[in-house]
């Protein structure tokens, strides 16, 4: 199990602390599985010379699932980090001809309006959208 800690500066700074635990699911076979915490890392990405803004949105996904997204936008970059199956991901743009798309590894998640659709790319275009979500607003 992995801990994510995120952590943005407004100096530009994005940090992503990271604790776990290998267990012997996630070794190689053939490999013997440490008992001892076997991860821990400390990530600093300089995003740039100026602010950083960011954006968390509360999203509904199907089955009443929920997905929290934070927005980061730090000049040129432009970023989303989205929990995927427990761990925490760096998304970061990518060309769309409409609303915003992002980009980790096998993963697609693209927002337009109040909607966003969280895919796994390397499944069968009929069976790769892992979420479809709408933004939660606030009633008061």
């Amino acid at each position: 199990m992995a801990t994510h800690r995120t952590l943005i500066s407004a100096m530009g700074t994005l940090a992503i602390a990271t604790a776990a635990m290998i267990s012997p699911s996630l070794t190689s076979p053939g490999l013997a599985a440490s008992t001892e915490p076997a991860l821990r890392a400390r990530t600093t990405l300089t995003l740039g010379p100026g602010p950083v803004e960011t954006n968390p949105v509360r999203y509904e996904c199907d089955k009443g699932w929920p997905l929290s997204v934070t927005y980061v936008n730090a000049g040129p970059n432009v970023l989303a980090i989205i929990r995927v199956k427990g761990v925490a991901q760096l998304f970061v743009s990518a060309i769309s001809a409409s609303g915003s798309r992002y980009v980790s590894g096998p993963y697609e998640w693209w927002a337009k309006g109040d909607e966003g659709i969280l895919r796994d790319l390397t499944r069968d275009e009929d069976e790769n959208v892992l979420y479809s979500c709408k933004t939660v607003t606030d009633k008061k």
